[in-house]
């Protein structure tokens, strides 16, 4: 199977993947976190995001019907340490990632007196993530400043498995929390194809990133 073959092939489970689960922003993972870099390398990523809408950041899962009149707001923090290796002779990162901060959540509850405003908000350190990642198809690893210089990236498709492990601050008399108190993960195949000359302003990069 050649790489056009198979970039058709995760293209379509990419679609599929999109069309059957709901999509929602995670602020446990930074982005393009599968990029490739020298081996041998080490990240301290540091990302402040600032979000509100009907759902929590840092569950998903736990959101409100976009026409009940309820709002969360966070303003939370990402920062860890990551390690670029090689793992089977192929590019590969680890990284552990934890998120701190606050998040409030408020709404109007209706009763026999009509409606009042009530509001809840939690702070502290959220659960860690664990992250894996290792090329699966692609360019051979960056080792050096020679091999730096060579470096034509062209298809890239790796295998991407997060773990996140609840230690996190969790209240079970608490609807709203920074940890989940649920060990939980996702599994993606991160797809990079890099279109022209490895040049700025030359080059077109198309990116997929089928997940569960």
């Amino acid at each position: 199977m050649n790489n056009i073959s198979i970039l058709k092939w995760f293209m379509a489970l990419a679609v599929f993947v999109m069309m059957t689960f709901p999509v929602s922003s995670d602020a446990q993972v930074p982005p393009r976190f599968y990029w490739k870099s020298l081996i041998g390398g080490n990240a301290l990523p540091l990302i402040n995001m600032d979000m509100s809408g009907n759902a929590n950041p840092l569950d998903p899962a736990h959101f409100i019907d976009i026409s009940a009149d309820v709002s969360f707001d966070a303003n939370v923090a990402l920062a860890g340490y990551g390690r670029t290796f090689t793992l089977f002779g192929k590019s590969a990162l680890a990284a552990a990632l934890l998120p701190v901060g606050r998040i409030s959540a408020q709404g109007t509850v209706q009763g026999e007196e009509g409606g009042r405003t009530v509001s809840e908000s939690t702070n502290g350190f959220g659960d860690p993530t664990l992250e894996l990642v290792i090329n699966l198809v692609g360019p051979p690893p960056i080792r050096n400043m020679p091999d730096m210089l060579r470096y034509e990236p062209g298809f890239s498709l790796d295998l991407l498995v997060d773990l996140i492990v609840p230690i996190g601050e969790n209240d079970s008399d608490s609807a709203l929390n920074m940890g989940q108190n649920r060990w939980y993960g996702r599994i993606a195949a991160p797809i990079v194809w890099q279109l022209g000359d490895w040049v700025p302003g030359r080059r077109t990069t198309l990116e997929f990133l089928p997940s569960v």
